[in-house]
């Protein structure tokens, strides 16, 4: 039996484990409506939950275990009201042998790591705005809403652990969310950490997450002030100073780090001017990125698509982006991404929502460049049919500032140029039977498109989506001049089929299995000449146990042609191919003790050096990678992680060796609720796309009370270089709570 006929195989045994699983759903689903029950007084912040007032909240249906897939054996009780100001959560959760989990201290930091409880909340109906709230047995709360990555409200929980149950209630503030009174889709959610359970309210059998608003019920009958549910204006103001060395070096967006001269002082914030649109600006933004650390050390063909982290940006970002992604081996292409606008002034944006309808519309300038861009999506309350149009237009100039320079015509290099991006599209889905239709076009042009017949993209999408399995064929054509300056595009000059098909189940209670999977993909598409252009093949088969122990393998071909000149010359065409096979295991991971080994291996090759050159001594080699990594929550202010990477190759052609080693360990500790400090040290050896480096860094941060933050660091775990610098960043707050 050849091991690439293993997909099929899995495939049969996927789909007739998954046929054998429990069909019970639990009695909430998205069909039902819950009335709301408005709280006659406001409800302590009392996590015995002995205030007979929270009886009438108490919600109706039993929780089901959407991790094992069957009803859950752990009692939950949930009660939901509201009142002028608030929405008030309370849970009570019963345990039994099942260890509770509560290692966790500070505020938004190792979120998942311990037991939680959860309300989520759609206040569009639709899914274009979406909040979640948990806590855990420790009172340890995380917020999150899918319109802003920086959203940070002030609301309050707390909770008490009685023998082997516990108690939570949240009290969340009516203005930090974006809502209006009627009906909203919410959902109730509970995590075992000990066994890596999920457990909901609100559960039917196509549901393929818990965290996906459509499969929610309605609460219905929501009456307020409209004035009392809109967000207040909110201001952060922050100063910057650095100190040592390199205290004006700071990392860039190809990963490196270079010279820059980051703003002592500027300004974000928004005003909402209706209860569920605001007004966004910034000036002089902060880019010292000091909160988050996105560095990517291996090495890829294409380019990497990193997670905006700028206020300005982060805010309202999937409103410009509303078209109907695709991606079955790497990320999606995006019209509108703006890890790719480096160093900015200043902008502006309206974003948000009206009834059915997102919007949001931008303006951001620069070194060298003005750009806008603008989106609009429509989604029925079911989301079973939704369109969107959107555009971007950037101005850039060739005055040596401008993050995409102007391209030459001829010998002329002109002195501004502009791209401009228009794409509108459709998605119509059956709720009943999963069938889903998706179409998306694009056009560019401007001085970047030197032909704008052939600056565009289409793609359209049918696809199946059931409880146990999804399968569906698209077709793509991109263009050779269609790579927009603001956008996300992987690879162009590309057209033809792709395929995918996922099954997943559960195992029966007495099964040795508690999940598994197994899926494949694959794309061919090929260029103006006629050559292929890129294609990948790649299948998977996973299985987790009872004991947390999970076993996941699978190949991954492909090639990429690649030109000296490509259209319409094709000049010195050449082909690499890459054909690598992965094994991985994993222990109690989603748990606060897990590791995980990992090991790849195989004729590799297309990979591009810094800078995006191929290299063409490497243009076929075997690749062999083994990845170790492991975390352990040592106390509950102490917790540990280490992980060891290394890489071997080998080139065919030239006899070259390639050998690096990456070494890291991090340490962290809590200091309370809103304040923790973190230490993080690695090292890179060997031959390399990355150079040998040693790379320590320290970070501490406080939250205050008023909303305030202090951030103090040494150098930066986003770069392979030691930067020897401190930075100092605080940030003053004023007025409604961050990303509100």
């Amino acid at each position: 039996m050849s091991f690439r006929s293993l997909p099929v195989i899995a495939m049969f045994a996927v789909l007739a484990l998954a046929a054998r699983a429990d069909a019970s759903v639990a009695a909430v689903d998205r069909q039902s409506k819950i009335q709301a029950v408005r709280a006659n007084t406001p409800l302590p912040l009392d996590a015995t939950l002995s205030d007979p007032l929270w009886q009438p909240g108490l919600m109706p249906g039993e929780f089901f275990n959407f991790t094992r897939g069957r009803p859950a054996t752990m009692k939950t009780l949930a009660y939901v009201l509201y009142d002028d100001t608030n929405v008030y959560v309370g849970f009570h959760c019963e345990q039994g042998a099942t260890p509770i989990v509560a290692t966790q201290t500070t505020n938004n930091v190792g979120q998942g790591l311990d037991d939680y409880v959860e309300i989520g909340i759609d206040t569009s109906v639709n899914g274009s705005r979406v909040y979640e709230f948990s806590t855990t047995p420790r009172g340890v709360q995380y917020a999150t809403s899918s319109e802003s990555t920086r959203y940070n409200p002030s609301w309050r929980s707390a909770a008490k652990i009685e023998g082997d149950s516990w108690n939570a209630v949240m009290i969340i503030p009516l203005k930090d969310l974006r809502a209006s009174p009627g009906s909203w889709r919410i959902n109730l959610i509970r995590h075992l950490a000990a066994t890596n359970d999920d457990l909901t309210w609100a559960y039917e059998t196509q549901m393929d997450g818990i965290g996906d608003s459509t499969f929610w019920p309605q609460w219905t009958g929501l009456s307020f002030k409209a004035l009392s549910a809109r967000p207040k204006p909110y201001a952060n103001i922050f100063g910057l100073a650095s100190a040592g060395q390199d205290r004006n070096v700071f990392p860039q967006l190809n990963g490196t780090a270079g010279p820059s001269h980051a703003p002592h002082l500027g300004v974000d914030g928004a005003i909402p001017f209706t209860d569920t649109l605001a007004f966004v600006g910034t000036l002089n933004p902060d880019y010292s990125n000091v909160e988050s650390d996105q560095q990517t050390i291996t090495p890829q063909q294409f380019q990497r698509a990193l997670t905006e982290y700028r206020p300005f940006f982060a805010q309202g970002a999937n409103y410009l982006n509303p078209n109907a992604v695709f991606s079955i081996n790497g990320p999606a292409n995006l019209p509108f991404y703006t890890p790719s606008i480096g160093q900015f002034n200043g902008g502006a944006k309206v974003e948000g929502t009206v009834g059915l309808n997102a919007i949001g519309a931008l303006a951001a300038v620069g070194p060298g460049f003005n750009d806008e861009a603008f989106g609009f999506d429509h989604r029925t309350a079911d989301q079973a049919s939704r369109y969107w149009f959107n555009g971007v237009i950037a101005h850039h100039t060739n005055d040596g500032s401008s993050v995409t320079p102007c391209p030459f015509v001829g010998a002329t290099e002109l002195p501004t140029c502009t791209d401009s991006l228009f794409e509108f599209g459709t998605r119509i889905s059956s709720i009943k039977t999963g069938v889903e239709t998706a179409f998306d076009y694009a056009s560019e042009s401007g001085q970047y498109v030197p032909d704008t017949a052939k600056g565009h993209s289409f793609l359209l999408v049918e696809a199946v989506n059931r409880a146990h399995y999804s399968l569906g064929a698209a077709y793509r054509d991109l263009q050779p001049y269609y790579n927009p300056v603001d956008g996300f595009t992987l690879i162009n000059d590309i057209r033809g089929p792709a395929l995918f098909f996922n099954a997943q189940g559960q195992g029966k209670e007495h099964s040795p299995f508690k999940n598994y999977s197994a899926g494949f993909a694959a794309e061919r598409y090929l260029d103006e000449s006629g050559n292929v252009r890129y294609s990948e093949y790649s299948w998977f088969v996973q299985f987790q146990l009872h004991n947390l122990l999970s076993f996941n393998t699978g190949p991954l071909d492909s090639q990429i042609r690649q030109y000296d000149i490509g259209y319409p010359v094709y000049l010195n065409g050449q082909t690499f191919s890459s054909h690598t096979n992965f094994f991985g295991l994993n222990y109690r991971d989603g748990t606060p003790q897990s590791l995980d080994f990992g090991w790849t291996y195989g004729p590799n090759a297309g990979f591009l050096a810094p800078g995006g050159v191929q290299e063409p001594n490497y243009s076929s080699f075997y690749f062999n990678e083994i990845t170790v990594a492991g975390s352990d929550q040592l106390t509950p202010r102490w917790n540990l992680s280490a992980g060891y990477t290394g890489d071997s190759e080998r080139c065919f052609f030239t006899g070259c060796v390639v050998q690096q080693s990456l070494r890291r360990v991090s340490v962290g500790y809590s200091l309370g609720p809103t304040s923790n400090v973190s230490l993080a040290y690695r090292t890179i050896s060997g031959t390399g796309y990355s150079p040998t480096a040693v790379n320590f860094a320290a970070a501490y941060h406080k939250l205050f009370n008023n909303g305030n933050e202090m951030y103090l660091e040494w150098g930066t775990p986003q770069t392979t270089s030691q930067l020897n610098r401190f930075v100092f960043k605080y940030v003053l707050h004023v007025g409604g709570g961050s990303g509100t």
